[in-house]
């Protein structure tokens, strides 16, 4: 793949804590920026709130109590509740099976050999599931709880997108221990997960 360079200007304090920061995850700038303009694109826009800065003194703000309102039901659209949790639990299926082959494939992964920018994947896509996964548990019976059972009550407990968000979550929490050795072997440890994604190869 062609690079090209770019010269960006930036407060000097900035750069030199946005510096530390990354060395401290044991990555560079270059590569920073290049997960950030990666994500922009895919996400059509920042993959993050940028205004969560200037709320963050929100919890000392002498706000006003906010009074119990019922949602007018002229402003609902025709989606329901059922329709809800499948969009988001196919949203993290899809998402998990991304970050997957970010970790397993080598061939067409421009983020092969970077153990730091893969994690950046694996930690944006965890913390949405933490966010989000308690709004679909108020969406079903409460025997099921955390995606993985929920995924597994939409698709079957053996389908092929309840193991890959399984294997999410496995490598997620194996993350800080992860190694160059087990990575981008184009799923050859993995029989299921070479099968599943040959066409990725």
């Amino acid at each position: 793949m062609a690079q090209t360079n770019i010269n960006i200007r930036m407060d000097s304090e900035l750069k030199q804590q946005f510096d530390t920061c990354c060395r401290e995850m044991g990555m560079s700038m270059t590569t920073a920026f290049n997960a950030f303009a990666g994500a922009f694109v895919r996400n059509h826009g920042f993959p993050f709130d940028i205004y969560e800065d200037l709320y963050s003194d929100r919890e000392t703000l002498d706000m006003p109590i906010m009074q119990e309102k019922s949602v007018p039901n002229e402003i609902m659209s025709d989606i329901n509740a059922k329709a809800l949790l499948y969009k988001w639990t196919e949203y993290f299926f899809i998402e998990s099976r991304y970050c997957v082959i970010k970790y397993y494939a080598k061939r067409n992964n421009v983020d092969a050999n970077s153990i730091s920018t893969v994690a950046i994947f694996f930690r944006r896509l965890k913390e949405e599931m933490e966010q989000i996964t308690p709004v679909l548990e108020d969406l079903v019976i409460s025997d099921i709880t955390g995606i993985e059972e929920i995924t597994a009550a939409i698709y079957g407990e053996s389908s092929d997108e309840v193991y890959i968000v399984k294997t999410f979550n496995e490598l997620y929490n194996s993350i800080d221990n992860w190694k160059e050795s087990d990575m981008w072997n184009d799923f050859e440890s993995n029989e299921r997960l070479r099968q599943l994604f040959s066409n990725s190869l």
